[in-house]
Parts: structure tokens; sequence; C-alpha cells
């Protein structure tokens, strides 16, 4: 009877192995006891592909390297194993082209987050600006500071958040691109969306606070002699 006539009985499942990346998915794997396989056949395997040892460890996996060596030596002379490397090496070898990526992806990001915080902030500040004149008057018929500080912020934010908003829905829209570059990560993580909303919400707020409190401290009758 031959090796693929022979009746094989199952005895279990395991879990997916992927032996091609995190990427990749998992091949189609089936384990066979090395005693129900051939001497010849193991050897023309062994020679073609090498043979790859786990150990799980509950200490420094380097540690043991010698020992491991030295105990898989006394039962196999042909299976001396010579490169030791910790899962944890394997993990970030099979993501280093996706940690590069994302690399230039954060740095690209946040030169853009940093130039659109720049951007908000002098654009609100101008707005805020152009409405000495008219916080003047204001002032002038009696409104406090308070009041128009809150009138000026709400103003500001609301235009933010009109903006966030459009940005939000785009972004999620264009996440698909990038749904390949990411790992361990989702395209719409929730964390770096609100990261990202709250920080632009607070250059806003002070792109609108700073401007307007500055100018309810201008005298009413001089800033509107000044218009």
């Amino acid at each position: 009877m031959g090796l693929a006539d022979r009746t094989r009985e199952i005895v279990g499942i395991v879990g997916n192995t992927k032996e091609f990346g995190l990427v990749r998915p998992a091949p189609a794997t089936m384990f066979v006891p090395a005693a129900q396989v051939q001497d010849g056949l193991t050897a023309i395997v062994n020679r073609m592909i090498p043979v790859i040892w786990v150990v799980r460890t509950t200490g420094d996996a380097r540690s043991l390297a010698r020992a491991v060596q030295r105990d898989l030596l006394a039962v196999a002379t042909q299976e001396a194993p010579d490169n030791f490397r910790t899962m944890r090496d394997v993990l970030s070898a099979s993501i280093a082209q996706q940690r590069f990526n994302m690399l230039l992806l954060s740095l690209f990001a946040g030169l853009a987050v940093a130039l659109g915080a720049v951007g908000l902030y002098g654009v609100l500040s101008y707005l805020v600006a152009q409405r000495t004149h008219e916080i003047a008057i204001r002032m002038a018929l009696g409104a406090s500071r308070r009041e128009v500080l809150h009138l000026v912020v709400r103003h500001g934010l609301g235009m933010t958040f009109t903006g966030l908003g459009l940005g939000i829905v785009t972004a999620g829209g264009l996440t698909r691109l990038l749904a390949g570059l990411l790992h361990g990560v989702k395209p719409t993580d929730p964390s770096t969306f609100g990261t990202v909303a709250f920080l632009l919400c607070g250059v806003a707020f002070l792109a609108c606070y700073i401007p307007a409190h500055r100018a309810t401290r201008v005298d009413p009758i001089v800033a509107l002699r000044y218009e």
C-alpha cells in the first residue's frame, strides 16, 4: 500500500499558522507524525526544506539556545540548529515592510496635521481680528467680555466642526486604500480619528479665544475711533 493510499485518522485540529507573513492567508496544512513517514522521504524533505524547531520557554529565550542545541544534538546528530530567533524577531521581520510604510505615512500624516493646525489657527485668528469693530460695538452697547468671548468661540468652533465632519467623512471613504498597509490597526480606528479631531478643536479654540480676548481688552472707544 502506497503512502497516498494509507488510511489516516484525524486526532485533532489546530489553529491556522501563517507561514508567509501576517498579511497573506494561512495555507492548508496537514500534520503527519514522523513515525508514519518513511525515513527516505523524511531525509529528502529535510534536505530541501530546513527543519524548524519551536520551543516554548518561560524565561529568556536566548539564554536557553545552547541547552536546546545540546539536547537536540543528543538525539539527532544530523539536525544541529544554528540559527536561533525569538518569536518577537520572527514577527518583526514579517511586518518590516508594513512598518516602513507606516513610518512614511506617519511622517506625512504628522506633517499634514501640523500644516492643517497652523492654517486653521491663521485663518480663524484672522477672521476674529477682522471682527474687532463688531466686538467694540457690542461692548459699547453693554455686552460683557464673557458674552463676546462665548459668541466668537462658538462661531469659530461651529465652522471647525463643519470642516471636521466633512473631513472625517472623506477620510472614512479613503481608508480602503490603506487597508493593505496596516496590521493590528483598523483603517477606521476611532482613537486616531478622535485624537486628530480633538487636536484640531483645541487649535480652533485657541485661534478664536486669543484674538477675541485681546480685542475685548481694548477700549471700545479707541477701537471705534481706529476703525
